[in-house]
């Protein structure tokens, strides 16, 4: 169904563009969103990317949304003299690295700019080693560390730091706050900026690697409320075991320093006062 839609709307949307692209003399034009994201559907727009330095001369262009050969077309205006992708939030990076389909781009400046989006190499080592240490504060560790050294750090905190206070909410809630650290983390580890919340948790399934059966662990760990220690120590365990894995496969790829602590404390912990997690 939704292909039949996409093929469809990007017919009828192809001719109106490369009019655009004629008339206007465009720098550049694209598709963006659900059409790239394959999940358009009979109530979406097209969403259209205009690449032009004179926006004001492009009077039959919609600046927003109109309708055009028989389908909603939304319009979004770039100009290459302006922008800067590095500066950009994690939203709009995902969007130019992973929903953005070059239809016109004659000199490669968008696929140049596509690629300067994406994560360096230093913000994925960066975003890891922060995250791995957030979740070893709500005792989620590599291989469940306990008042045990590993790359520099004592690993101090124990995942049944709520459960030895009695207070089960919290530990659950710790856990399932846990998994959104993970997600993170997974985007990270395959050099993805962070997308919009409304397709966070959706787009993960399209990671280029993931820890094995990833979907039916997390349904397990989130779907079930732990009430007695034996329950909370197989949640606890296999949340344990996912990062284990991840951490794994971000130290098999050369992207986890050997002293964690002192990159952190050179690199992280001066942004941050003592109340940050």
């Amino acid at each position: 169904m939704h292909k039949n839609i996409i093929n469809e709307r990007r017919q009828a949307a192809l001719p109106v563009i490369h009019h655009w692209i004629e008339k206007y003399s465009l720098d550049a034009a694209a598709f963006q969103g659900g059409i790239v994201r394959g999940t358009l559907n009979e109530d979406s727009d097209v969403d259209v990317l205009i690449v032009t330095g004179s926006p004001e001369r492009c009077e039959e262009i919609p600046k927003g949304e109109g309708v055009f050969n028989g389908i909603k077309i939304g319009t979004y205006f770039l100009d290459f003299s302006k922008a800067t992708p590095s500066k950009w939030n994690d939203k709009q990076r995902y969007v130019y690295c992973f929903e953005t389909e070059p239809i016109y781009d004659p000199l490669t400046k968008l696929n140049e700019m596509m690629k300067q989006a994406a994560l360096t190499i230093d913000e994925i080592v960066f975003r890891s080693v922060k995250l791995i240490r957030k979740l070893s504060k709500k005792g989620i560790s590599y291989e469940g560390l306990n008042n045990e050294n590993w790359r520099g750090f004592n690993w101090s905190r124990s995942a049944d730091y709520w459960i030895d206070r009695g207070e089960w909410l919290i530990a659950n809630l710790q856990i399932n706050m846990a998994v959104n650290d993970v997600f993170q983390l997974l985007y990270t580890l395959n050099g993805r900026p962070i997308p919009s919340n409304k397709y966070f948790y959706y787009n993960i399934r399209f990671l280029p690697w993931l820890p094995a059966k990833l979907t039916e662990r997390i349904q397990s760990i989130s779907q079930n409320y732990a009430a007695t220690n034996t329950e909370y120590k197989l949640k606890s365990s296999e949340m344990i075991s996912i990062l284990t894995e991840i951490i794994d496969e971000i130290d098999s790829r050369g992207l986890l320093p050997p002293d964690m602590k002192e990159y952190y404390y050179r690199h992280i912990f001066s942004y941050h006062d003592n109340t940050d997690e």
